[in-house]
């Protein structure tokens, strides 16, 4: 897992990825740490086309800036629902993406399935799909 989470952020090279890396090796489980490997990976594919800049550093939920500007959530899950945990977290992240790596979009990168009523909250939010 160490050296696939090094090879996908080598790929990327994004500023801040020392410090995720810290955030990642707070994993508590195997299940956490594969989050992480998954957030990456999936990181890296998303860099292809539209390059990364800069992470977030402390959030457990990756999140990077583009070159454009635009703030992407990488949530690998296999389901997402409107609870008061996500909106919570998205309003968070969405806050401190702008404010900490300047972002002027958000969109959320999840293979998930999401809810009808989790769609109307990120739209609502501001989330682009």
């Amino acid at each position: 897992m160490q050296t696939r989470v090094m090879a996908a952020l080598h790929a990327v090279k994004p500023g801040n990825a020392a410090d995720y890396v810290k955030t990642i090796t707070s994993a508590r489980s195997e299940r956490e740490a594969l989050f992480f490997v998954d957030s990456v990976e999936m990181l890296q594919a998303w860099h292809r086309t539209s390059p990364i800049k800069a992470l977030l550093t402390d959030s457990r939920l990756l999140v990077a800036v583009t070159t454009s500007g635009e703030a992407v959530a990488i949530l690998p899950v296999d389901w997402l629902r409107d609870t008061a945990s996500a909106r919570e977290t998205l309003r968070d992240v969405a806050t401190r993406a702008r404010a900490e790596l300047g972002a002027t979009a958000l969109r959320l990168h999840t293979a998930a399935t999401v809810s009808e009523r989790a769609q109307a909250m990120l739209a609502a939010e501001g989330w682009l799909r």
